[in-house]
């Protein structure tokens, strides 16, 4: 079985890639939606995402409020070292099961989605990278327009990832998002019926 790892920097287009992969027939194993899960009340991670960082990260409810502990990693590397510390071995573990199911199954390829593919040593479990790439300029115009950030604040979010230029180093195929959304889909159908063989 073939792992292909989907990944982008904040704002690049991701998220859109993989649900048109998805629409074509591709089986998706998403980091962000581990994470959501891994997350969810009354879950052992998110116990010590609290003991970490306080209850008052936790709504009345006991969900994570994620905007606020966003604010903080953003602006705080050693905090933010910290809550990748508890997520990844976590995160790296739930894909792992997930390949492991597909596996049996007899699957030819699975995509793993994931923005922190490198960051956090994810691209181990990969046999190539497909990068969605968008210039720093636009990937901060469009942070801005999508969560009405400031300026300042989208590029503090792009500094807590790794560059453009590490992330191209380090990839197979590019899925350049400058231009319209559907060039970047013609992309991507190329990429996967070349290696899903349909």
């Amino acid at each position: 079985m073939k792992v292909i790892g989907l990944t982008g920097g904040i704002a690049t287009g991701k998220t859109t890639i993989t649900d048109y992969l998805l629409s074509l027939g591709a089986t998706v194993i998403d980091a962000d939606s581990i994470s959501r899960r891994l997350t969810e009340p009354g879950n052992g991670v998110l116990l010590e995402i609290a003991a970490a960082f306080g209850q008052e990260y936790l709504d009345e409810n006991g969900s994570l409020k994620r905007k606020e502990l966003g604010r903080l990693i953003f602006s705080d590397e050693a905090s933010r070292l910290k809550l990748n510390q508890i997520l990844h071995p976590k995160i790296a573990e739930g894909i792992r099961e997930e390949l492991a199911r597909y596996h049996g199954m007899g699957l030819g390829a699975v995509i793993l989605s994931a923005p922190l593919l490198f960051e956090a040593g994810l691209d181990a479990l990969t046999d190539e990278v497909w990068l969605v790439a968008l210039t720093p300029e636009e990937q901060i115009r469009r942070l801005m327009a999508r969560d009405g950030v400031s300026e300042e604040e989208a590029q503090k979010r792009l500094n807590a990832q790794s560059s453009l230029q590490d992330k191209l180093a380090k990839t197979g195929r590019i899925i350049d998002n400058n231009g319209s959304t559907e060039r970047a889909r013609e992309t991507a159908r190329r990429f996967w019926e070349e290696i899903s063989g349909q």
